[in-house]
């Protein structure tokens, strides 16, 4: 079992607006289901479709609903795009996944068989003192399977990377790990990119991920809103190399490790930690979606309220979400259901 956001999103979204104000993406959506045909090249154009979809939607609720008209602002905006993001997706999942799958299954059966070869996991250059079970890390990565969207896949994804840091943190302090107790002090232990990178090879060649690639297009094509410019898309770009690399040893032109693009950039305990927070009413706050240039006037390059970039060397910046300002925290309602990742 897992806790699907999506779904969270959803129910908040049909409570903020009236049902009305939804029934015609619910028709678009099953009209969708029924007779739209997705044919094998044509995945982006699958997508367009959608986000097209996706888009009007968010225009017509913002234009139609009282509480979105009175005070939607960029953070909003965004939220009201992710939650729309989800429902749309939930909709048409078994459709499209069932599509990904087809069109992937061959691809998708030869990376799995690398992946299940022992001489795979030699190949994999993890530091030693970092080795251990990872008991936590393997059972969340298996929900990838049962992931009903894009946005619940980059969670499980998040969450991953964060029990990587935990189950080490928790094997030295029960005298397993190969790391002293001191070095894994929440304030000083830190994990490199190549690190995380170098885990999640080995984290998938113990869980079995049934459809790699089709998993990694469902989250590059079919999320519309800005969730990708958050720091999920960090997650999904440490995934797509850990498939990518896969992919390459089934043909045998993969190097020995793999790395994303030499970078410096560290990750500490405290990236996934948050400070506690005072109670506050249910509210709409996700990670800031990509505004649509041809309906709202936001600009697309402009951080997200609420974020941070930390440079990356060689790199674009990384966006990092923080802590919403005491004035989101006022907001009357907003989608707060991923705090607590």
């Amino acid at each position: 079992e897992y806790d699907c956001v999506s779904h969270s999103y959803t129910m908040a979204l049909q409570s903020l607006v009236s049902p009305l104000a939804l029934l015609s993406c619910e028709r678009q959506c099953a009209s969708f289901c029924s007779s739209f045909v997705i044919l094998p090249n044509a995945i982006p154009q699958t997508a367009k479709k959608l986000e097209s979809l996706w888009d009007d939607t968010v225009t017509e609720l913002i234009a139609t609903t009282p509480l979105c008209r009175k005070g939607m602002n960029d953070a909003l905006t965004g939220e009201l795009e992710t939650a729309v993001n989800c429902f749309i997706m939930l909709w048409v999942h078994k459709k499209v996944m069932k599509s990904l799958i087809s069109f992937q299954e061959s691809i998708d059966s030869r990376i799995r068989q690398t992946v299940t070869n022992p001489a795979t996991a030699e190949l994999i250059d993890v530091r030693k003192d970092l080795l251990c079970p990872f008991a936590l890390s393997c059972a969340e990565l298996y929900k990838l399977n049962v992931c009903e969207s894009p946005m619940d896949m980059m969670v499980c994804l998040h969450n991953t990377s964060k029990f990587i840091v935990d189950d080490i943190q928790n094997s030295c302090a029960s005298g397993v790990g190969n790391l002293s107790t001191q070095s894994t002090d929440s304030d000083r232990f830190v994990l490199t990119t190549d690190d995380i990178l170098s885990i999640t090879l080995l984290l998938m060649t113990r869980v079995d991920i049934q459809h790699p690639t089709a998993f990694l297009l469902f989250m590059k094509h079919f999320t519309f809103s800005r969730t990708l410019h958050t720091k999920y898309g960090f997650f999904v770009a440490t995934y797509e190399a850990c498939v990518n690399w896969f992919e390459s040893q089934t043909q045998g032109t993969a190097p020995p490790t793999p790395s994303l693009d030499a970078r410096s950039f560290q990750i500490s305990s405290s990236f996934f930690q948050k400070k506690p927070r005072q109670p506050q009413p249910p509210l709409l706050a996700a990670p800031s979606a990509k505004p649509s240039q041809r309906h709202r006037n936001i600009p697309s390059d402009a951080s997200a309220p609420g974020t941070t970039s930390t440079s990356v060397t060689g790199t674009v910046p990384l966006t990092i979400d923080l802590e919403p300002s005491p004035k989101q925290q006022q907001q009357k309602r907003s989608l707060s259901f991923l705090d607590k990742y």
